[in-house]
């Protein structure tokens, strides 16, 4: 007999199986079972506000079963039965609390088997070097040479300077987040065959080398071409953005050399020295980056939404004090820019402003959270609530907002039009009247970015962030609509081995072949020239199971947080579906070679750490990883605030 105190210190796995067999026993043999049938792979949910279907060959939607003989079938036909069946086993059958922690072990398999599968020496050359700035450089070189300067809309480069900050923050978060995981199991197969010192020295110099690039995209324009970037619409815009990973970088390297286990040996003092230069230069560029986004946008006295047109404010309209605030030991730093440029919304017309708020909102609490103490206290707090403020209106079909006096909306309404008909609720991006599951996948990215520099701690959601029942059922309703076809098709193929790439195939007038630009279409065929299987994949070239896991990490957060225990549950399982078949079948970044946007290179360097972070920033947030509260450039702790 299993003892349920043994029972539940197995594996996940284990568990499930065993309480699967008991469930089974415990159901007596007339129990209903729906007629919608499991064994077909559907399910539909008569008490969501959408109608949840979700297909797959032989696969059921909520675990993954591969057959309707194993016995995690039969648990999902006992879950399914468990309303009109009376079991005596309260504790093994009250509802359990929607949790990410059971899938950190899972979502890390799945980082290593794509590390695996795609050596990353294999694309970075610096690799063969050992760690050093100079090696990280040369990797960033490689992956970035490439990528499209777009000048005619974005000038002096800047739109290709990006990559040269995105590329060694993915790696360099790699690399912290694998030193995290060694310091946690000593004794698990490390990352890259790596040690966890080896881990740090990489995450140091890929910072050193990020840090130093970002700081060219939030500097004043000096008159030279190699002069900073910060007066171009390209850094105005997406600045804020690049604080993110810039913040999660620095803070896991401080967590990670706070708590020891590096040597004092010359070059143990070395590599600590390098690091702290690094950290500080971080949190510098993040405050720099955040109070130019304070200034240019939220000092334009407009919030993006549907129909809005927002010209971002200048130096000389926001006066001297926001232009030009004291940052720690560099005194007063031009933060603002002295340009004006003007964006315009669409959220029936494939442009949400949905993505772009919740980067800026979160670049800014994550700012503020970690460099808020080089910052006078009132305008660190100003930034907090000004952050807080962006990412609680960022994702809405109408909410009020009292502190402009109008109403946001970042999602579609329409309901007809379009080559399928529409949906109220989606998110659209990139393309007229057509779900962008990718654009959920970053939306979802960018609130549990948020969530790291919570002022409640954990990874909990702050009390304003969703304003109440109503709102917390417009983004379930959002986001199941947006991985809908009108018609019901789920949007993700979770056939088994396919790479889990966007289930499109029904709807041609949705989609593009293989490199090929056509107005209107969103998916692209990859047709698994460069390896791997076909599988649709996005305009960037990413497949879609990879925008489950983003978008599930922040869903089951706040679900769990207001007791929502059915879109929890939901979203965790489709997680643990993902990492199930990723750490099996890890994406292709290759596939990217078929993208369409124009604004990406095919470079697989980029991609690759593209991908990679997507499975990293949510099993950070599986992990409980948080940044844990404001520094003075000293390193002192003190409150975190807001």
């Amino acid at each position: 007999m299993v003892i349920l105190r043994d029972l539940l210190r197995c594996p996940q796995s284990a568990r499930v199986a065993a309480f699967a067999t008991v469930l089974a026993l415990a159901a007596p043999a007339s129990a209903p079972w729906p007629s919608n049938g499991l064994v077909s792979g559907h399910r539909e949910r008569a008490t969501q506000p959408l109608r949840v279907t979700e297909g797959g060959s032989q696969s059921g939607p909520d675990l993954g079963f591969r057959s309707p003989t194993s016995p995690r079938y039969a648990l999902n036909r006992a879950h399914a039965a468990e309303s009109a069946v009376p079991i005596h086993l309260p504790i093994l059958l009250a509802p359990r609390t929607p949790s990410l922690t059971g899938l950190s072990d899972d979502l890390w398999r799945s980082v290593v088997a794509f590390t695996r599968t795609h050596p990353p020496s294999a694309l970075f050359p610096g690799y063969a070097a050992g760690p050093s700035k100079a090696a990280a450089q040369q990797s960033v070189d490689a992956s970035c040479h490439d990528f499209p300067a777009f000048n005619q809309h974005y000038e002096g480069d800047s739109h290709s300077r990006g990559c040269d900050v995105w590329v060694p923050e993915y790696l360099g978060v790699m690399h912290a987040a694998a030193a995290r995981r060694l310091r946690a199991d000593p004794d698990e197969e490390p990352l890259m065959a790596m040690p966890r010192r080896e881990h740090l020295a990489w995450a140091i110099a890929f910072l050193e080398v990020a840090v130093e690039a970002f700081g060219r995209l939030v500097a004043a324009p000096d008159g030279t071409s190699a002069g900073g970037l910060r007066d171009t619409r390209m850094a105005v815009w997406q600045n804020p953005q690049r604080i993110v990973e810039t913040v999660v970088l620095s803070e896991l390297l401080r967590q990670e050399l706070e708590a020891g286990e590096v040597g004092g040996s010359e070059a143990d003092r070395e590599l600590r020295d390098a690091a702290s230069g690094a950290i500080e230069r971080g949190a510098e560029v993040s405050a720099i980056a955040a109070l130019g986004w304070l200034a240019a946008w939220d000092g334009s006295g407009r919030h993006p939404s549907h129909g809005v047109e927002l010209v971002t404010a200048t130096a000389a309209e926001v006066g001297p004090a926001l232009a030009s605030p004291i940052i720690g030991r560099l005194g007063a730093v031009p933060v603002a820019p002295t340009r004006a440029f003007t964006f315009t919304w669409d959220a029936d017309k494939g442009n949400t402003p949905a993505e772009e708020v919740l980067w800026m909102g979160a670049g800014a609490l994550l700012a503020e959270r970690f460099a808020g103490g080089l910052l006078a206290p009132d305008l660190a707090e100003e930034l907090a609530a000004a952050g807080r403020h962006w990412v609680n209106h960022a994702w809405t079909s109408g909410r009020f907002d009292a502190r402009h006096g109008t109403t946001t909306r970042t999602l579609n309404q329409e309901a007809e039009g379009g080559a399928y008909g529409q949906t109220p609720g989606w998110i659209e991006n990139h393309t007229d009247d057509v779900p962008a599951v990718p654009y959920l996948g970053w939306v979802g990215l960018y609130l549990g970015s948020a969530l790291l520099a919570s002022p409640e701690g954990g990874q909990q959601p702050w009390a304003t962030l969703v304003e109440d029942d109503a709102h917390w059922r417009d983004m379930v309703a959002s986001a199941e609509a947006t991985l809908h076809a009108p018609d019901g098709t789920f949007l993700i193929d979770w056939t088994p081995g396919a790479g889990l790439g966007f289930s499109v195939a029904g709807l041609p007038l949705w989609t593009t072949d293989c490199a090929q630009i056509w107005t209107g279409r969103h998916y692209v065929h990859y047709d698994g020239r460069a390896g791997g299987e076909p599988r649709y994949v996005s305009e960037i070239g990413h497949p879609g199971g990879l925008d489950l896991l983003a978008a599930g990490w922040p869903m089951v957060r706040i679900a769990a947080a207001r007791g929502d225990i059915e879109t929890g549950r939901r979203w965790e399982r489709r997680m643990s579906r993902v990492a199930d078949e990723y750490g099996r079948n890890p994406p292709e970044p290759r596939s990217a070679e078929c993208g369409v946007a124009p604004y990406v290179s095919h470079n697989e360097g980029y991609h690759w750490g593209r991908m990679l972070s997507m499975f990293v920033l949510p099993w950070l947030g599986a992990d409980g990883f948080e940044v844990e509260g404001r520094r003075d450039v000293g390193g002192e702790r003190v409150d975190g605030g807001g």
